[in-house]
C-alpha cells in the first residue's frame, strides 16, 4: 500500500503459507528481500513483541525504482504456527518521521483469536 499524500512510504502486510517461526520468517525475508529492494543492507536487527507476541525487527537500507530506501521488516509470531511480515519503506527524506509511524501502525495491530 502505497499512502495518496506521500509516494515516498509504502507498507505491506503477509502471513506467508508454511512460515512458523521467527527464523523461518527471516530466511524467507532473506530470500525475498531482492524483491522488495535492490543492494539491500541489513542494520540492527532485535527480537522484541508487538501486540505482546514474540517479533523480530530487521532495519535497514537499499534502493528501489534507482531510489535510496530504508526498510523495517517486522515478524511476529502468531498463534496456531503463523507467522505475520510487515514491511514498511520509505526514501531517507522521508524516513525519519515515516518509519516511526508505521511502526506504530504496526504495533497497533492485534492478532484475532
Amino acid at each position: 500500500m502505497q499512502p495518496e499524500t506521500n509516494e515516498d512510504a509504502w507498507i505491506g502486510l503477509s502471513s506467508p503459507e508454511g512460515i512458523a517461526t521467527l527464523d523461518d520468517a527471516q530466511t524467507y525475508v532473506t530470500n525475498i528481500g531482492q524483491f522488495l529492494v535492490d543492494n539491500p543492507t541489513a542494520g540492527a536487527t532485535f527480537d522484541t513483541r508487538f501486540g505482546g507476541l514474540p517479533s523480530r525487527v530487521i532495519n535497514g537500507d537499499g534502493e528501489r525504482n534507482g531510489r535510496n530506501i530504508r526498510f523495517s521488516i517486522v515478524m511476529v509470531d502468531l498463534p496456531g504456527s503463523r507467522i505475520a511480515l510487515m514491511v514498511g519503506l520509505a526514501t531517507p527524506d522521508a524516513a525519519d518521521g515515516v518509519i516511526d509511524e508505521i511502526n506504530s501502525v504496526f504495533r497497533s495491530i492485534k492478532a484475532g483469536r
